[in-house]
C-alpha cells in the first residue's frame, strides 16, 4: 500500500508540472515576466519532487515494471483531466479513446 500511495503522489506531481508550464507561458504572453519565471520554477520544483518520489519508490516497490507503468500512464490521464478543468480544453473523440486505451492497458497489465 505504501508503494502505491507514493506512486500516486508522484503521478500527481508529474501531472501538475505541465499545467504549471502552460500557465507560465500564458502569464508570459500577458507581459508578466517575473511571475512567469516564478511559475515555471515552481513547476520545475514540483516535477523534481515527483522525480525524487519516483526514485524513492524504486527502493520500496517490489516490481519496477509496475512502478514505471503507473507513473508514466496515470499522469497522462490526470494532465488531460486537469487541462480540461483548468483551461476548458475539449475532450475530443481521440483523447477519450486514448484514455480508455490507457485504462484498459493498466487493467490488462495489473491482472
Amino acid at each position: 500500500m505504501k508503494c502505491i500511495s507514493i506512486l500516486l503522489i508522484c503521478s500527481v506531481f508529474w501531472s501538475i508540472s505541465p499545467i504549471m508550464y502552460k500557465y507560465s507561458g500564458i502569464t508570459y504572453n500577458k507581459g508578466n515576466i517575473f511571475e512567469s519565471i516564478f511559475i515555471a520554477l515552481f513547476g520545475l520544483l514540483i516535477g523534481g519532487c515527483g522525480t525524487a518520489l519516483f526514485i524513492y519508490s524504486t527502493t520500496i516497490c517490489k516490481e519496477l515494471s509496475n512502478s514505471i507503468l503507473y507513473t508514466f500512464s496515470i499522469p497522462i490521464i490526470l494532465t488531460t483531466i486537469g487541462s480540461i478543468i483548468v483551461y476548458n480544453e475539449k475532450l475530443t473523440y481521440r483523447k477519450s479513446i486514448s484514455i480508455i486505451l490507457i485504462l484498459y492497458g493498466l487493467y490488462l497489465v495489473s491482472n
